[in-house]
């Protein structure tokens, strides 16, 4: 019984926890697990660093950078946004908000996704001048790398004073801490990992000595917020903590602790069962189903006369086999697609690649998805671009996680 009690005061303080710092509760909480919202960005040329921004909850849908790093461009432009290059994990994004004076820029990615998580963001106002500050972002030769989220670097120091910059008529950080061009577009973060500035450029020197002195800035995050409505892009401050009332929080405390406790004084009068007469009672366990069998050869059917499908041989349709007739279409778009993967499929676009019919056989062709259509041998389809495919070729789509097998 005092078992039983014990889960339910559990319960109860995973209860409340929840309701005092509810969108907070699996939000970044330091500096170094701020690189789990960084990214990498490039176009025409330009390249740099960016960050998440959104509700840390739900999967990421924009990514914050320096105008700069998209090429000074315009809305609407394409950037292509890196999670992991050797891991070939990358999209391509769309500029949906510029200001090249402020020198910053929004990118929505084609579909929401849970590479990185989003940062929160904290004003000027609510800013600690004396707590200390890390500029993340990657180095500056990434685009010769591998770029994965373990190059991030992480480079701390403090905050020297906010001032007016009339070049970019926003106010900015003067900051101890070394920007480069492949850490600038990245988040300035405080201890806990908040957004406080964008890391954005540098100016060199003399001093009275003649010693070149390099002095870096970062945007303050309050140009963006102010570039930017919350409504629409859903971005978290560091101040969004929802507000609860103490005495409903008493209130519900008491109805808990009380229907505890009479649960127990039931379970205390309820006869037991004896074991023997349970055992007799409990009805015959259903014996296991066999495992599914390995698919060694396609199956003919009187629904499928040539004998060509498409068996998953691993994911969330493992061990289902499709025909394919003349063709079929793979996403998880219900009314486009004729192989549907569930809604919540990490990786799969709606319309996600085609197999069709040829005289020579089949041919599969990526239909522009976010996360790629790969062969067996590691060729990376290009979009819209057809490729011959034999009879027994491996494909997988988003990842290694959902692998089909083709047999004709």
């Amino acid at each position: 019984m005092k078992t039983i009690f014990k889960r339910i005061v559990c319960v109860f303080t995973a209860f409340i926890m929840t309701m005092m710092y509810g969108v907070t509760a699996f939000a970044i909480s330091t500096s170094s697990e701020a690189r789990n919202g960084v990214v990498y960005v490039s176009l025409n040329g330009g390249h740099g660093s960016g960050f998440a921004i959104g509700d840390p909850n739900k999967p990421v849908e924009y990514i914050v950078t320096n105008s700069h790093v998209v090429a000074r461009g315009k809305v609407g432009d394409q950037a292509t946004v890196v999670f992991s290059l050797a891991a070939n994990k990358y999209v391509i994004g769309t500029v949906v908000e510029i200001d090249i004076t402020k020198d910053i820029a929004v990118i929505k990615l084609p579909e929401p996704t849970t590479e990185r998580t989003a940062l929160i963001i904290c004003k000027s106002d609510n800013v600690d001048y004396d707590d200390n500050f890390t500029a993340l972002g990657y180095p500056f030769n990434s685009e010769t790398n591998n770029i994965d989220a373990s190059e991030i670097t992480m480079t701390r120091g403090a905050i020297s004073q906010k001032r007016y910059d009339a070049n970019h008529t926003t106010d900015v950080y003067q900051i101890d801490i070394d920007i480069n061009p492949g850490n600038s577009g990245g988040p300035l973060v405080n201890s806990k990992g908040e957004v406080v500035g964008i890391n954005t450029y540098y100016n060199v020197q003399e001093d009275q000595y003649g010693t070149a002195v390099k002095t870096s800035y970062a945007v303050c995050i309050d140009a963006l917020t102010e570039m930017i409505s919350k409504e629409k892009y859903g971005y978290v401050l560091s101040t969004d903590k929802p507000s609860f009332n103490p005495v409903l929080i008493i209130i519900i405390a008491v109805i808990v602790l009380a229907a505890a406790g009479i649960v127990i004084f039931l379970m205390k009068k309820k006869k037991a069962v004896p074991a023997a007469s349970a055992a007799s009672s409990a009805p015959a366990a259903a014996p296991a189903p066999a495992p599914n069998a390995a698919v060694s050869a396609p199956a003919q059917s009187s629904g499928n006369p040539n004998g060509s499908v498409i068996i998953c041989e691993k994911g969330v349709l493992a061990g289902r086999t499709f025909p394919i007739g003349s063709g079929i279409i793979i996403g998880r778009n219900t009314e486009k697609c004729s192989v549907c993967l569930p809604i919540d499929t990490k990786g799969i676009s709606g319309v996600h690649c085609e197999i069709r019919k040829t005289a020579k056989g089949f041919e599969i062709i990526d239909r522009g998805s976010s996360y790629g259509t790969t062969l067996g041998s590691g060729q990376k389809l290009t979009p819209n671009v057809p490729v011959f495919i034999p009879d027994g070729t491996y494909f997988t789509l988003g990842s290694a996680e959902q692998l089909f097998q083709i047999r004709y």
